[in-house]
């Protein structure tokens, strides 16, 4: 059976999304697609205008070769539970801040994403990097004491190693364990 179509870009994925049922895409790059969580917009609004442009991976793994940091499902997933926006116009305010947030995140620490096996680009890190994100801007913390808090995260958390890079269970569980440490830190006595 054969189907023409044409449909713009966007109307064309969530097309796609819904179609695919023969030759299987992975359900985070349909999740992708479909963009039925309004967090995508915030992510394509990290993927387009802040530095993290072309290191996020679409699929469900990152790839070292193509020089992704983390995914899409683990941004969205994490800005849904972190930041919970409910529209599209909520979720686009949220991605213009991550975008300040991470072009801050990634100058100071250059060196470190530039160096592949650093727990800074480890890909659930993020979860972490958007919980610490949420924390600046309730408490309107100025982005040029990013680097200050991170050193000091890694320095004392003993355990942040191990919970970040654990790989036994489901990715969703494995998301929230690192989501649930990050919120248990006491960040904000650290920017006052």
């Amino acid at each position: 059976i054969l189907s023409i179509r044409v449909y713009d870009t966007d109307t064309a994925k969530k097309y796609f999304g819904q179609i695919n049922t023969i030759n299987v895409v992975k359900t985070e790059r349909l999740e992708e697609l479909k963009q039925e969580k309004v967090s995508y917009v915030a992510v394509k609004q990290l993927q387009i205008n802040s530095d993290l442009k072309g290191k996020i991976a679409s699929g469900s793994k990152i790839s070292e070769l193509a020089g992704h940091y983390t995914t899409s499902d683990i941004l969205a997933n994490a800005i849904d539970q972190v930041f919970e926006p409910k529209t599209a116009f909520e979720a686009k305010e949220v991605g213009v801040y991550l975008t300040d947030f991470f072009n801050n995140l990634l100058g100071v620490f250059d060196e470190e994403f530039n160096t592949k096996a650093n727990l800074l680009r480890q890909p659930r890190m993020f979860i972490g990097y958007i919980v610490i994100a949420k924390i600046f801007k309730e408490n309107d913390v100025p982005l040029s004491k990013i680097k200050n808090v991170i050193e000091t995260i890694i320095e004392e958390d003993k355990e942040l190693d191990k919970v970040v890079t654990y790989n036994k269970g489901a990715s969703s569980r494995l998301q929230k364990l690192v989501k649930d440490h990050f919120e248990k830190i006491d960040i904000k006595s650290w920017i006052s």
